[in-house]
């Protein structure tokens, strides 16, 4: 049964008839398939602009009439389309695609060509709506001013909530009340974002002391181990040297040394400024690079094997401690400003829910979160349930997504479910599949999340890894 499922990737760079190709590759699942009742209405096709739903509908009915009605051009694209088909035409497919055509004519609504937007607008308006009690609703991409005015308020009236928003814009220089709206506007573009953060517990905050407690340790050990070695190397080959050639500058402001200090007292003395972890805080960063100084301690050939194992330490030492600082100095910052957005969000969707005024990434967002949602049961397992097609009142069997370099994350995660029913060979019907046309090289969409990679994930996705680029993108964060 499996060998009635596709699952391809067709890499097309720009210039190279992306839209030509489509159209036969739709034509060529209606012939492939019409023996196991495969309809037009079952294909879905996904594309990112108007523009270019307009160019790949009026293809494919171009290209039905040219072979329905045979004229001496049409020789050329029923060689290609042979050429995908995998075969000759027969006078059977040829009927089929006749009767298939009429039929598209009488109901170009039921023609499944629609923009990545339009489809998450449609499984909007057909179950995330009613789910939430909306029947009717506005869209605008402007925030409100009335929202806006809302939401100053809230955090105005909230003093240590008000400090954290105005410490951290004011960290960063952005002063204005300009910036003040933008952090608004971005924060709320991008919930879907912080959304996916927070499923996947990447950052666990309430074991912030004890794991910084830990890796303290781990930084203190690493160093003292380092530190004993270097003293006992020093010894051994540059006894006669004074710690001031020793030493880097950086090491130097760092460990505070004397001068003066004995080369059999370097270790104790240096670990004496770890032992402060506000002093390792602060000025923790020095340590960054290599504290010795090259040119006089392994300057020679025959130091050459001790030099690349103090290198090799040392940046285990800077990983352990680049992790300290991150949970000591960032992490209970980003902890204020994660709780800063949630009560931002949180406000704005008691906001927008009673308003019924979204923008198009509320459309996005409000489909991508409850679409998951346990009550709702539309997907299981990360696929889309009979549930869902009853919804739509429709039951795709293939999808061909057009330019999908230009994916985004939540885009990918709304179609994720779908495209994973598909192609998992389960249900009624005995066939399916998906088609994904892009070019890395030529995306265009990363100011609005577009993400390549994905694209490029699509091979592992239809082998069978549960893991994709969405998640390893949020498991990196």
């Amino acid at each position: 049964m499996q060998q009635n499922f596709i699952k391809r990737v067709i890499r097309a760079s720009a210039g190279t008839g992306k839209t030509y190709r489509l159209s036969l590759e739709y034509l060529s699942l209606l012939c492939q398939y019409r023996h196991l009742g495969c309809q037009y209405k079952e294909i879905l096709v996904i594309t990112f602009t108007r523009k270019a739903t307009a160019e790949i509908r009026d293809r494919i009915f171009t290209h039905l009439n040219e072979l329905v009605n045979p004229k001496g051009e049409s020789e050329e694209l029923r060689r290609n389309l042979e050429s995908v088909l995998g075969r000759s035409l027969s006078r059977d497919d040829l009927h089929f695609l006749r009767r298939s055509y009429h039929d598209m004519l009488s109901n170009k609504h039921q023609v499944k060509i629609m923009t990545i937007d339009s489809f998450t607008n449609t499984v909007f308006k057909s179950i995330i709506a009613p789910f939430l009690h909306i029947y009717d609703h506005e869209i605008d991409n402007v925030m409100d001013d009335a929202v806006k005015d809302n939401l100053f308020h809230m955090l105005l009236n909230d003093s240590e909530l008000w400090e954290v928003f105005r410490s951290f814009l004011e960290r960063g220089e952005r002063k204005t009340i300009q910036a003040y709206e933008q952090f608004l506007n971005t924060t709320i573009k991008q919930r879907w974002l912080y959304h996916m953060i927070d499923e996947s517990g990447a950052r666990d905050f309430e074991h912030t002391p004890p794991k910084a407690d830990a890796l303290y340790q781990a930084v203190r050990q690493q160093l003292k181990t380092l530190l004993i070695e270097f003293q006992q190397h020093v010894l051994k080959f540059h006894a006669d040297a004074r710690i001031n050639a020793l030493l880097k500058k950086n090491a130097k402001d760092f460990f505070n040394i004397e001068p003066d200090t004995p080369l059999e007292h370097l270790s104790d003395e240096c670990l004496q400024a770890v032992e402060d972890r506000d002093h390792l805080e602060q000025k923790g960063h020095l340590l960054f690079d290599p504290f010795w100084n090259g040119g006089k301690v392994f300057r020679a050939n025959k130091y050459a094997e001790a030099k690349d194992h103090f290198l090799s330490a040392h940046q285990e030492f800077v990983a352990s401690l680049a992790e300290y600082l991150l949970w000591m100095l960032a992490v209970p910052e980003e902890r204020e400003i994660r709780e800063l957005i949630r009560k931002i969000l949180r406000e704005y969707d008691e906001l927008t829910l009673r308003n019924r005024v979204f923008s198009h990434s509320d459309i996005s967002f409000y489909t991508y979160r409850f679409l998951y949602d346990p009550e709702l049961s539309m997907v299981t397992d990360d696929t889309v349930t009979n549930d869902f097609y009853e919804h739509l009142t429709a039951k795709y069997r293939f999808m061909l997504i057009d330019e999908f370099q230009d994916t985004s994350l939540i885009q990918f995660r709304i179609l994720m479910p779908i495209i994973r029913e598909v192609i998992s060979g389960a249900g009624i019907k005995e066939y399916g599949g998906v088609i994904v046309v892009g070019d890395e090289k030529q995306a265009i969409y990363g100011w609005r999340g577009g993400e390549r990679d994905l694209l490029l994930s699509m091979p592992r996705l239809f082998s069978g890894q549960r893991s994709t680029a969405a998640e390893d993108f949020i498991s990196q964060r």
